[in-house]
């Protein structure tokens, strides 16, 4: 991505973004608002699919609302990408994310260490 590619997507996500964790622990970069042609061009940007969704609620009428969902080492990788465009509110999320993210792999990493040791020390018994 281009210098304003990224600006433009920090801008977007600024406003219309969530950075957060989903169900499984993952770290997710979510952008869900009603103009396709908008969420279509982020998910090309970022090689993801959008997708359409019914829209419930009765203020936006029968709109479509549309969405896209970044999960895992990408999404922290825009993250990263994006964060010295964000203002402070958004900086701050986008840093807990990003700093859960690297304490939970650290003890990840740690965990299977262990197992890799444990193995080997019962093999070489």
């Amino acid at each position: 991505m281009t210098d304003i590619q990224i600006a433009w997507l920090a801008g977007l996500l600024e406003g219309e973004g969530c950075f957060r964790f989903d169900k499984r622990n993952s770290p997710k970069i979510q952008l869900q608002m009603t103009d396709e042609d908008v969420v279509k061009r982020v998910a090309r940007m970022l090689s993801v699919n959008a997708r359409a969704e019914p829209w419930r609620g009765s203020r936006y009428g029968s709109k479509t609302m549309w969405r896209v969902d970044v999960f895992g080492d990408k999404a922290i990788e825009i993250m990263h990408l994006i964060l010295p465009f964000m203002g402070e509110r958004r900086f701050s999320k986008i840093e807990s994310v990003i700093n859960a993210r690297r304490k939970r792999r650290s003890y990840w990493m740690v965990a299977i260490g262990k197992r890799k040791t444990t193995a080997v020390q019962a093999v070489s018994v």
